[in-house]
């Protein structure tokens, strides 16, 4: 998929970032939930698997955890 500044700004703005960082604009969604666990359905379910996994950073509702 496409990501255009026009329509998702900060989605584009984000992928630019990733590309200045590592020479790839990509990033790659998958189900959010660690192994025999059920998905991620809050905030405090993400922060719980976080700490359990070797996550190193998280960004919940414009808030961003780093390790």
């Amino acid at each position: 998929q496409t990501v255009g500044a026009r329509f998702t700004r900060r989605l584009h703005d984000l992928l630019g970032e990733v590309r200045r960082r590592d020479g790839m604009g990509v990033l790659m969604n998958t189900s959010f939930n660690d192994a025999g666990e059920p998905i991620v359905e809050s905030a405090p379910d993400a922060y719980d698997c976080m700490r359990r996994t070797g996550l190193d950073a998280l960004v919940v509702g414009g808030v961003v955890l780093v390790r």
